[in-house]
């Protein structure tokens, strides 16, 4: 099965533009029913100042 593959991935990471920044997205199928439970993992690379003075949050989830 592909690495991408809709099954496998947890979230996708969406660039929306320069000025909107990053969204994250729930992978919607047949596997993601409203019965079923998901974990979400956010892996930073590199973090800057504000994460460590805790005044940056990650966006919400959106459903596409």
């Amino acid at each position: 099965m592909n690495a991408l593959s809709p099954r496998r991935k947890l979230f996708a990471l969406t660039l929306l533009g320069a000025l909107a920044g990053t969204a994250l997205m729930v992978p919607v199928s047949q596997a993601s029913e409203a019965t079923e439970g998901y974990f979400v993992i956010l892996r930073l690379y590199g973090p800057t100042k504000p994460f460590f003075e805790k005044t940056w949050k990650p966006g919400d989830l959106n459903k596409r």
